[in-house]
C-alpha cells in the first residue's frame, strides 16, 4: 500500500471551499442572513429611540451589541471555530430584543415579535439541537419582562403563544430547508459523477486536482497524476458490441477503485479515457501501482498509461499535459505499458 495522507476530501464530494460557498450551506446562510438581521434590528432601534421615547441607555446597549454582532458575523473566521459557536450571534440578537422590549414598555411591547428574527435565522443554518436551545432562550426573553410586573401573569398567554409560534415556524422552515439541501446534494452528486461507471467525471476531477495541488503546496507532499487509455477498445466494441463495452468499463473501474485509497481519485474523462491523481505518493510507488492496473483488466485486454510527478510549481494544466504526452508515448511504443513523463520543459517521456 502506498503512503497515506489524512485530510484530502472524498472524490465525488465538493471541496471544503466549494461547500462553504454553496448557496444553501451553513456558512453561506450564516454570513448572508446574520448581517441582514443585524441591520434590521439596528433600524428598528433607531425608530424606537426617535419615536417611542424609550430608555436611551437600554437602546444604546442594544445598538452596541447589535453592531458588535454584525461585525463578528461578517469578519470572524467561523469556519475555523466549532460550528456550535455560530449560534452565539443569534442569541445575542435575542438579548437585543429583550433590551428593546424593556426600553419600550416591557411586556406587551410590539417589539416582542422581533424574537422571531433570530429564531428563523437559526432555522436557516443551525442544527435541530441548536434551534431548540434558541427557542428556550427566546422563551426566556419573552418571559423575563413579566417577572417585574405586578400583573405579569396576564401576559403569560401572549408569551406562550409567541413562543409556540416561534417553534412552529422555526422547525417548519428548518424541515423545508433540509429537504431542499438533500435534493440539492443529490443533484450535485449526479452532476459530479460519471453516469456509466460511477467514478468522478471531468468536473469533479478538475476541482479535486486543483484542491490537491493547493494542499500539496501548503503541506509539501508529492502528487502523481496518470492518464490511462484502454488499448484497442474500438476493436473490442466492434467485436463484442457496445453493451459489452459498457460492462467492460464498469468492471475495470470497479477493479481499479478497489485497489486505490479513498484519497486517490479515478475519473472517466470520456470514452475509454481515464485519469487518476495519487496524493502523497512517490513516483516509484505510483509507477508500481499503474503497472499493476494497466494489466489488471478482464480477458486479454490491457491499457496504456502516462505518469507524471508534480514539480511543486507547474499548473494543473501543465501537469496533465505532461502525463498526456507520456500516454501518447506509451501508445507509440506498443501499448500495454506505463511511461513516465519527462521533467517539465523537456518535452520528452522517460
Amino acid at each position: 500500500m502506498h503512503g497515506t495522507h489524512k485530510g484530502i476530501i472524498d472524490l465525488t464530494r465538493p471541496s471544503p471551499d466549494a461547500r462553504t460557498l454553496a448557496p444553501l450551506s451553513r456558512e453561506a446562510m450564516f454570513r448572508q442572513v446574520g448581517p441582514l438581521i443585524g441591520g434590521t434590528l439596528m433600524g428598528l432601534l433607531f425608530l424606537a429611540a426617535t419615536h417611542t421615547g424609550g430608555s436611551s441607555a437600554l437602546i444604546f446597549r442594544a445598538a452596541a451589541i447589535t453592531a458588535f454582532t454584525v461585525m463578528a458575523t461578517a469578519m470572524l473566521p467561523w469556519h475555523r471555530l466549532p460550528s456550535v459557536l455560530q449560534t452565539v450571534p443569534a442569541l445575542l440578537y435575542m438579548v437585543v430584543v429583550l433590551l428593546l422590549v424593556q426600553a419600550t414598555g416591557g411586556s406587551g411591547s410590539v417589539y416582542e415579535q422581533l424574537v422571531l428574527l433570530p429564531v428563523l435565522w437559526l432555522a436557516v443554518f443551525a442544527t435541530t439541537g441548536e434551534l431548540a436551545v434558541g427557542l428556550l432562550v427566546a422563551a426566556a426573553v419573552l418571559l423575563a419582562p413579566l417577572l417585574g410586573e405586578p400583573n405579569g401573569s396576564q401576559g403569560l398567554g401572549r408569551a406562550f403563544l409567541l413562543t409556540g409560534l416561534c417553534a412552529v415556524l422555526g422547525f417548519s422552515v428548518q424541515r423545508i430547508l433540509l429537504q431542499i439541501r438533500a435534493t440539492t446534494s443529490r443533484l450535485d452528486l449526479l452532476a459530479r459523477t460519471d453516469e456509466l461507471t460511477g467514478v468522478a467525471n471531468r468536473r469533479a476531477w478538475d476541482e479535486y486536482l486543483s484542491h490537491v495541488l493547493e494542499r500539496a503546496t501548503n503541506e509539501r507532499f508529492p502528487v502523481c497524476l496518470a492518464m490511462l487509455d484502454v488499448d484497442h477498445f474500438k476493436e473490442f466494441n466492434d467485436r463484442h458490441g457496445h453493451q459489452a463495452g459498457d460492462r467492460f468499463l464498469k468492471e475495470i473501474t470497479a477493479r481499479w477503485r478497489s485497489r486505490l485509497r479513498e484519497t486517490d481519485v479515478l475519473a472517466r474523462l470520456g470514452g475509454d479515457e481515464f485519469a487518476m491523481v495519487l496524493p502523497n505518493c512517490e513516483l516509484a510507488a505510483a509507477h508500481a501501482i499503474l503497472a499493476r492496473l494497466a494489466t489488471d483488466l478482464p480477458g486479454d485486454q490491457a491499457c496504456s498509461a502516462g505518469l507524471a510527478c508534480w514539480d511543486s510549481q507547474e499548473s494543473a494544466e501543465a501537469l496533465i499535459a505532461r502525463a498526456d504526452t507520456a500516454l501518447y508515448e506509451a501508445k507509440r511504443k506498443g501499448r500495454a505499458r506505463v511511461v513516465v513523463a519527462g521533467a517539465p520543459g523537456s518535452g520528452r517521456a522517460a
